[in-house]
């Protein structure tokens, strides 16, 4: 019998983000870090939360861009 194949949080929100996710599923397993995915820690996340992962993702990458071109404007 094969293994499930168990994403990382980071490999759901790239699948959502690029409209490859099978919506189908209400919920799905992951693992938040690859840490936990070492210690085989499974959380689960519905797909109601799946934008709104993505939406904080995407405003945690602005957020990181903007500091490090106020960073760079310094130097």
């Amino acid at each position: 019998m094969e293994q499930e194949k168990i994403p990382t949080l980071a490999e759901v929100l790239d699948a959502f983000d690029a409209g490859t996710l099978d919506m189908t599923q209400q919920a799905r397993k992951y693992y938040m870090t690859e840490r936990d995915k070492a210690m085989n820690k499974v959380s689960w996340i519905h797909n109601l939360d799946l934008k709104n992962q993505s939406i904080l993702r995407g405003m945690s990458n602005q957020s990181a861009r903007r500091d490090l071109l106020k960073n760079n404007s310094l130097i």
